[in-house]
C-alpha cells in the first residue's frame, strides 16, 4: 500500500511514521488561513429503512445476519422502543 494517496487536490496519508513525521515538524509552528468559502446547505432526512433494506445494510456494514437484525430491531423495540413499526422501520 502507498503511503500516500491523493484525488482532486485532497491528500491522504497511510502511513504512521509518516503522519508523526509531519506531525513532529510542524509541531509549534503558527498557520495562517488565507481563505474561508461557507455554503449553506441543507439535506432532505433519509426515508426510513425497510426491514430488508435494514438486513442488506447491517449484513454490509457488520456482517450481521438477516436473523440477527431483526432479532436486534425487535430488541430495541419492545425493550427500549427506539423504533416503530409501520410498514418501515422508524428510528426514535
Amino acid at each position: 500500500m502507498n503511503a500516500e494517496w491523493e484525488n482532486k487536490g485532497e491528500k491522504r496519508i497511510f502511513s504512521k511514521e509518516k503522519a508523526e513525521q509531519i506531525q513532529k515538524k510542524l509541531s509549534n509552528k503558527k498557520a495562517l488561513l488565507k481563505s474561508l468559502d461557507r455554503k449553506q446547505k441543507s439535506e432532505p432526512q433519509p426515508l426510513p429503512y425497510d426491514l430488508t433494506e435494514l438486513q442488506r445494510d447491517a449484513n454490509k456494514r457488520f456482517g450481521f445476519s438477516a436473523k440477527k437484525t431483526s432479532n436486534v430491531l425487535q430488541g430495541l423495540y419492545e425493550q427500549h422502543k427506539l423504533v416503530t413499526y409501520l410498514g418501515r422501520i422508524h428510528v426514535i
